[in-house]
């Protein structure tokens, strides 16, 4: 399967997780999935940007995207963690995120680092969120919770992204089997999306405690 199979299939599964998401807003209908619904779907219309401006010059596409998804993350697990230490530690995170990535439109030469060091930051989000789940009462029917399914297929691609972003903007290298592997990480992590609103939604419709 060469690469253009792949970018085609990665396309279609990330519109159906927004037709999925949207399908079943009305059972997780929290802040949090708000934000979650805004990640698929900035993804999709960078994606589409980015297959527009072809070639080396759609780099700022990506760079504008960085944004719009760290954001959304944000969102997500700024609503998922309830407590103030661990609301603390996001903004704190964010707000140096946030200081690298507007320093780097004046120091072009940052913007590729921007890409880079995202996983060093969203990834901590996902681990106080694992860390409430933990010690709460849902630990003990966590296949039943929307939100560590998401963050599974976060923590996937985030942690097997950051090899493939280093070898592509710190050392040129766009090997077609890099790509290719990103891509079918990415496939991996959407197929949790659905595969999780679709077999949650009726485990979880005589329990709304688990909608969190």
């Amino acid at each position: 399967m060469n690469d253009l199979k792949f970018g085609d299939i990665v396309f279609v599964i990330e519109i159906l997780s927004i037709i999925l998401s949207l399908r079943y807003f009305p059972k997780f209908k929290k802040t949090y999935y708000y934000f979650f619904i805004a990640f698929l779907v900035f993804a999709v219309l960078f994606e589409t940007l980015g297959m527009l401006v072809k070639g080396n010059n759609n780099y700022w596409v990506y760079n504008i995207y960085t944004f719009f998804e760290f954001s959304s993350l944000i969102g997500v697990y700024y609503f998922l963690n309830t407590s103030t230490k661990s609301k603390k530690i996001i903004i704190v995170l964010s707000i140096i995120y946030y200081i690298i990535y507007f320093i780097s439109f004046k120091y072009v030469v940052l913007q590729k680092y921007t890409v880079i060091i995202l996983p060093f930051f969203v990834v901590p989000f996902m681990f106080l969120y694992l860390q409430k789940l933990l010690n709460s009462s849902k630990i003990m029917n966590y296949k039943k919770v929307l939100p560590f399914w998401l963050t599974v297929g976060f923590l996937i691609y985030y942690l097997a992204s950051v090899p493939f972003f280093s070898l592509q903007y710190l050392f040129g290298l766009y090997d077609r089997l890099l790509f290719t592997l990103l891509s079918a990480v990415v496939i991996i992590m959407h197929l949790i999306f659905i595969v999780s609103l679709i077999w949650i939604r009726p485990i979880q419709k005589s329990s709304s405690s688990y909608l969190q």
